[in-house]
């Protein structure tokens, strides 16, 4: 797995980020026979995963 970030303060008390990150597992094949036929299914596990939000910071009175 691999990613990056960043966050920017837009007032004192909120800011927002925005985080990228890429994974890639062990791609698998599944086979299934039945009556003589065989069919294999090969999935790929990889992807993308990005994520936005804003931080609000609440001051202690």
């Amino acid at each position: 797995m691999i990613g990056a970030g960043t966050a920017h303060m837009l007032t004192q008390n909120i800011s927002i980020r925005s985080e990228t990150l890429y994974y890639n597992l062990t791609d698998e094949t599944l086979t299934l026979a039945r009556a003589g036929d065989q069919v294999s299914y090969r999935f790929k596990n990889d992807g993308w995963i990005s994520r936005v939000g804003v931080n609000v910071r609440f001051r202690e009175l």
